[in-house]
């Protein structure tokens, strides 16, 4: 027995020397190593640069991935499975340098650390009970948001501090348990990078806020609110799965200034902006849901993938205009919806729709220079087929006044041109009164196309006047051609007495911006209709100018915003009728003219002025009694006079020549007294 004593004492001798001697530290660095590198993740490299083993002590000093230096140092008792290490971690590249205590046995471990981490205060405990770690209790003060994440991979996408406070009793798929709270401190996005990156044009500004999350089991919560000078952002119910990285969140997004997102949106926005939704991400698949009332009734918005859905029911027209800095022409209600299957490519389709619109009479009347005396009521329907970089739509615009369809719209939207095809009808060119400012009569059908590049191009072509009448505005120019239309149906339309029937053929030239122009025609087989000055000269000389057919016509005139100046010529076989110095008001349709009237080898002057309708007609006095009167001398010389005078000059010794050229100066002295 006391052989078998003897003999075990030896053993356990030689196995202490084995494991604690420095051949058997040195055999056991290698492996040591291995065994580190196999069981650690992320680590590729281990390099033990010092190592030893006492049956009551150990001291490690090793090198993980090159970079990051761990030291351990503390007391060992293997018999009873007990430690109390001290252990220090340094990576220099990351800004780390941890120290702390790990205590207690293999079985139930308490770990204590604090240092610099993250450019950061750090202070930690936790326990780890049978390899599972709980009361975990973390402090991060002041962390830099450029370190996390630079040890994320990520570039400096913004900059600013945060603290981070962890508190977890337990860590396990069934029971696990904790609260978190994450503070951001005057975070700056890097709105340079973040332009370069991902083309995002964010405006400079600072982001502060708090998160708060509670753990259960592998489910995290969220909620909290995040502050910049551009919105704020309120997360509600969210909830993060830590093993699948899903997450699902409620959100207010509220904007209080739209202005300020101008950069962004890369166009002019006014007002304020609330959206309530939910935000899902999945296996990499993201998908939103927002909805809003700002804009009056309902607006709703779905965006999953490369799909989005915006769906607006009942939103109020004059709370949208002023949001995208359009001024207020209309009001009412408006329906909408937008389908994009591909948001890549803009692949998809738009409808809207008005409901009781009318248009707001004192900011249309200052855009466009009318005088409209109260609101129109418009209709509007769209419908649109979006595909990569082209539009095709339609749309319908029904008022009291007019009806518009634009049909097989084209707008492409790399080249930013549009072209399309139309019709206008206007049923009652009466309802169009405060449009023209003037009374229109009759109805009219107007077919054309539109083009819009560099200018803007609108080509029209009627034949609802009989005749054709054709047009093309180019920009502010307006180029017609009026041929073989009726006179007696523009004069008709233009609430114009019938002075004279003829066919039309003209040309006109007008600016609409500077209300200039130019109008040159002519009107073959001119006939005159009975007015006041066919009247007149029918009473003065028994001869009616009606009755002829007059086949040199012509009608010239100059305009000058409301005032139209022409000259208008008309010769038959008997006649000619001449309107010199004439001036027509088309805002008050008061006419001035002198007119010059030869028939069958008389002349008659005079003037026409006043209302176009019902103008006044004068006789140049003076030279319709010369007229007259000369005809009555010559009358009564040559066949009642002429002998008895010729008989009292023979008294005076005058022969016949002398007689007749004494009767001539004595007929011309008397013509000259008038």
């Amino acid at each position: 027995m006391k052989k078998l004593h003897i003999l075990l004492i030896f053993l356990i001798s030689a196995v202490l020397f084995l494991l604690f001697s420095d051949k058997a530290n040195a055999w056991s660095k290698p492996y040591l190593a291995s065994l580190i590198a196999s069981r650690v993740n992320e680590v590729e490299t281990v390099e033990i640069l010092q190592y030893r083993l006492d049956y009551d002590h150990i001291t490690l000093d090793a090198q993980v991935n090159k970079a990051i230096d761990i030291g351990i140092d503390g007391d060992l008792n293997l018999p009873s499975q007990l430690f109390d290490l001290n252990y220090s971690v340094k990576w220099a590249e990351q800004a780390v340098d941890v120290a702390g205590n790990a205590k207690g046995s293999i079985e139930n471990i308490l770990v204590t650390g604090l240092g610099d981490a993250l450019a950061s205060k750090v202070n930690y405990t936790l326990e780890i009970n049978q390899q599972t770690p709980r009361n975990i209790q973390v402090d991060i003060h002041e962390g830099q948001v450029e370190k996390v994440l630079a040890l994320t991979g990520q570039p400096d996408y913004a900059k600013g501090l945060f603290d981070l406070h962890i508190d977890m009793p337990k860590i396990s798929q069934t029971e696990g348990t904790g609260e978190a709270k994450l503070t951001l401190n005057q975070i700056k996005p890097n709105v340079k990078l973040l332009k370069k990156d991902f083309e995002i044009d964010l405006p400079s500004t600072t982001v502060t806020g708090t998160l708060n999350s509670k753990l259960r089991g592998v489910v995290a919560s969220i909620d909290g609110e995040i502050q910049s000078s551009l919105a704020k952002l309120y997360l509600q119910n969210g909830q993060i799965n830590l093993e699948t990285m899903a997450v699902v969140t409620g959100f207010i997004l509220d904007i209080d200034e739209l202005k300020k997102l101008q950069t962004l949106t890369k166009s002019d926005l006014n007002g304020k902006l609330k959206l309530e939704g939910k935000l899902q991400h999945d296996n990499q698949k993201l998908q939103l849901n927002m909805t809003t009332k700002s804009l009056g009734g309902t607006a709703t918005l779905s965006m999953s993938d490369d799909q989005l859905t915006l769906d607006m029911q009942g939103v109020v027209i004059d709370k949208i205009l002023p949001m995208i800095a359009q001024p207020v022409y209309l009001q009412g209600e408006l329906d909408a919806k937008v389908a994009l299957s591909c948001l890549k490519n803009l692949n998809g389709t738009v409808t809207l729709a008005t409901h009781n619109a009318k248009t707001v009479t004192k900011t249309v009347n200052q855009a466009f220079n009318l005088k409209l005396q109260k609101p129109l009521a418009i209709q509007l329907n769209s419908e649109a087929a979006m595909e990569k970089d082209q539009i095709h739509a339609t749309s319908t615009v029904k008022s009291q006044m007019f009806d518009l369809n634009v049909e097989k719209i084209l707008y492409d939207l790399k080249a930013s041109t549009l072209t399309a095809d139309y019709q206008l009808t206007a049923s009652d060119l009466s309802q169009l009164q405060e449009l023209t400012n003037r009374v229109l009569r009759g109805s009219l059908v107007i077919d054309g196309s539109i083009k819009q590049a560099k200018t803007l191009q609108v080509t029209g072509k009627t034949q609802s006047l009989e005749g054709v009448i054709d047009f093309t505005l180019s920009d502010k120019d307006l180029h017609a051609k009026i041929d073989q239309v009726p006179l007696k149906n523009i004069l008709n339309t233009l609430d114009y007495p019938q002075i004279f029937s003829a066919p039309l053929s003209s040309v006109l030239d007008y600016n609409l911006q500077t209300q200039k122009g130019r109008l040159n025609s002519e009107l073959p087989n001119t006939k005159l209709i009975s007015n006041q000055l066919t009247e007149l000269v029918k009473q003065v000389t028994q001869l009616d100018l009606t009755k002829e057919v007059y086949n040199q016509t012509d009608l010239n005139a100059t305009i000058n915003r409301e005032m139209i100046y022409f000259v208008f010529a008309a010769k038959s076989k008997n006649n000619y009728i001449t309107l010199t110095d004439a001036k027509l008001n088309r805002s008050t349709d008061k006419i001035d003219a002198r007119y010059h009237v030869t028939i069958k080898k008389k002349d008659l002057e005079g003037q026409i002025k006043g209302d176009v309708r019902k103008p006044r007609v004068t006789i140049d006095s003076s030279q319709f009694l010369r007229n007259q009167i000369g005809d009555k001398i010559d009358s009564y010389i040559k066949k009642e006079g002429g002998t008895k005078i010729k008989d009292k000059l023979k008294d005076f010794g005058l022969d016949n020549n002398q007689s007749q050229k004494a009767i001539d100066k004595a007929k011309d002295l008397l013509k000259g007294l008038f």
